[in-house]
């Protein structure tokens, strides 16, 4: 097997799937900028319509990190209080699970049509609708870029070596999470991480368990962006960070110890093991958002006591 080949191959579909991730985001930012401003301000009176923008947030960003930087910046710029980014920070995990959603479809067989349709819209449409066509054509380099990763991963099927070292893997569920979560870490894209682990479970490399593992790291990987921006930002700013991160690590948590009878429930809702993961994926995040959205207040008065703030010291010397 040509190792430079396939890491060629992978990095350069991840290269393509990220910069693809980048425009799409970019062109739906101009063409829906103003109104997710207003929408934004309108719906974050309550936790449960915060963590519905939330969604909605996620999910023209198409990234979690994104939106979770954009809510730490709103909450430092006195735009958005810490009880209301609570829920929004909730909301915007389940937004993000629509990439993964896609990539299950299998629409990787047709990037190239979105890449080409793309193209046509940006040089020939008004100014107005070329936002749009940045938004198919980074669609389109976001399947494109899969499809070179899962080319690219073929010839391992067959290789036992690396076979061995995904079954240390499976038995190793903790290593796993870890292994993803620095790797999201790393490329700051959840969805990247994890339809590298569809592939090569759709493959037969990976068991469905240490997908769901992977899945599991990849949603924590993602905490890391928003915990650098706030670093020499606003205490509620970095207290909505931290919370983010401590949503995630509890879903974590809660999760860990039920993977084998969560793979048993997604095996008996059906479709091939691509849909399953990116079912997964989606669980996850609905449950995390209904076990969590209660306690969201409460969780911002533990955040206050957790991160109070520093106590100037007025003695006269």
């Amino acid at each position: 097997m040509d190792w430079i080949q396939l890491i060629m191959g992978v990095l350069g579909g991840l290269g393509i799937f990220l910069y693809g991730m980048y425009i799409a985001s970019e062109g739906l930012k101009k063409s829906a900028s103003q109104h997710l401003k207003n929408f934004l301000s309108r719906v974050t009176k309550n936790q449960l319509y915060g963590s519905f923008a939330g969604m909605v947030l996620a999910a023209v960003l198409q990234s979690s990190s994104a939106a979770t930087v954009m809510v730490v910046g709103f909450v430092n710029a006195g735009l958005m209080t810490l009880r209301q980014a609570m829920g929004v920070m909730l909301g915007s995990a389940i937004g993000t699970t629509l990439t993964v959603q896609l990539i299950a479809f299998k629409i990787t067989d047709y990037a190239l049509i979105f890449v080409a349709l793309g193209v046509l819209i940006f040089f020939v449409a008004s100014p107005q609708v070329k936002a749009v066509g940045t938004i198919v054509l980074g669609f389109g380099f976001v399947f494109f870029g899969m499809g070179m990763i899962t080319e690219a991963m073929l010839p391992i099927q067959n290789n036992p070596e690396f076979a061995e070292a995904f079954v240390y893997l499976t038995d190793n569920l903790i290593i796993t999470v870890l292994i993803a979560l620095i790797f999201t870490a790393i490329i700051q894209n959840s969805a990247a991480t994890i339809a590298i682990a569809m592939t090569l479970a759709a493959s037969g490399t990976l068991t469905i368990e240490a997908a769901i593992a992977i899945v599991y790291g990849a949603n924590v990987g993602t905490v890391v962006t928003a915990l650098i921006s706030s670093l020499n930002a606003s205490k509620d700013a970095q207290r909505t960070a931290v919370a983010h991160a401590i949503f995630k690590i509890i879903g974590v948590l809660v999760f860990l110890p039920f993977t084998q009878l969560f793979v048993h429930a997604l095996n008996m809702t059906g479709g091939d093991v691509e849909r399953q993961i990116a079912n997964a994926h989606t669980v996850f995040n609905i449950a995390n958002l209904l076990i969590l959205l209660p306690f969201c207040n409460k969780f911002a008065d533990w955040m206050v006591k957790l991160l109070p703030y520093k106590e100037k010291n007025t003695e006269a010397y």
